[in-house]
């Protein structure tokens, strides 16, 4: 399964969603692009994609490793929108043919619409996709439909580039 995880910019619900999950869990691997402090960490960039999905084969060809899901923070760190869409078909790829749980933790539209584009693709069907959106009050499930379709949209839900267009339109 699929999880991807985001939130509007007014809560930190998801940080403590994913902490719970990592305090039940015990075997949970985590990747991130970036540090605590938010800095950008020497693997960032199509270095970080190559990192990324090299760790992810590697593991599960150790077989002591199966059973573990991932949670990778922000994949999208200094990505090109086409690379994003790129990794995240890598991922699918890799996690789908091991049966695994990844869950990422993304803010990009780009992510978002690259699972969109494989569910679309029969790469993955959409029933492998969670969706789980934190805003001030609770947190949302969403589902993709086999069209690429969202089901709900809530207010705050990568809604900035629909924002920004009725400015600069006027609306």
């Amino acid at each position: 399964m699929i999880f991807l995880i985001t939130s509007n910019s007014t809560t930190n619900a998801h940080i403590q969603f994913l902490n719970k999950l990592r305090e039940n869990k015990t075997n949970i691997a985590s990747y991130s692009i970036v540090d605590t402090s938010l800095e950008v960490l020497p693997f960032s960039g199509i270095s970080s994609q190559s990192n990324i999905i090299s760790e992810i084969v590697y593991r599960y060809e150790d077989e002591s490793s199966l059973g573990k899901e991932t949670i990778i923070y922000y994949p999208e760190t200094c990505l090109h929108p086409s690379s994003q869409s790129t990794l995240i078909k890598q991922l699918i790829q890799e996690y789908s043919k091991n049966n695994l749980d990844l869950y990422l933790v993304s803010n990009s539209d780009h992510i978002l619409n690259g699972l969109r584009s494989n569910v679309v693709t029969n790469i993955i069907p959409n029933s492998e996709i969670s969706i789980l959106f934190f805003n001030d009050e609770n947190k949302i499930d969403i589902k993709i439909d086999s069209n690429g379709g969202i089901d709900i949209w809530p207010n705050g839900f990568f809604d900035q580039l629909d924002t920004d267009f009725n400015t600069i339109l006027g609306i």
